[in-house]
């Protein structure tokens, strides 16, 4: 309600916490739509939704190549070669990306499809070559679990 006369100040004041009250709601639109994208009672995740140039994109998970660590998000290429920014770290796709046989995180950066790795060798340092061209170092400790799961490929 505006109510006469019309003080300036207290105008402003309330247009402002106005739109604070719009921007908490938009943030907590995102926070419910990521609790529902990894919702533990989605027994199999299909899809990924990540924001891009104001738009909400829905990713199909077998359009994923791989999935690498970056400073405080995580960057998913997809088999075509685009890139996608998500607000999600490695470990919450991993959680979720646990249920799906065809992803392995091979190092503590990187999760990659094995339907799109061309390549791997089994020398001391094991580097995955993938069919985008794109080679991701193994962890050494994590070497022999990977190449067992690997081999059942």
């Amino acid at each position: 309600y505006i109510l006469k006369p019309i003080d300036i100040d207290k105008l402003k004041k309330a247009v402002e916490k106005a739109s604070e009250r719009i921007v908490a709601n938009a943030k907590n639109e995102l926070a419910l739509h990521f609790i529902q994208t990894i919702s533990e009672e989605n027994d199999l995740v299909s899809n990924f939704s990540v924001h891009h140039n104001g738009k909400v994109i829905f990713i199909h998970v077998s359009e994923i190549s791989f999935i690498e660590a970056r400073l405080e998000n995580s960057m998913l290429t997809l088999a075509n070669g685009s890139h996608y920014h998500s607000s999600k770290n490695l470990a919450q796709f991993e959680a979720v990306l646990s249920e799906t046989a065809n992803f392995i995180r091979i190092n503590k950066s990187v999760i990659i499809n094995t339907h799109d790795l061309r390549s791997y060798s089994k020398g001391e340092l094991c580097i995955i070559d993938m069919k985008s061209g794109h080679s991701f170092e193994v962890s050494r400790r994590r070497k022999s679990e990977i190449l067992k799961k690997l081999k059942e490929i």
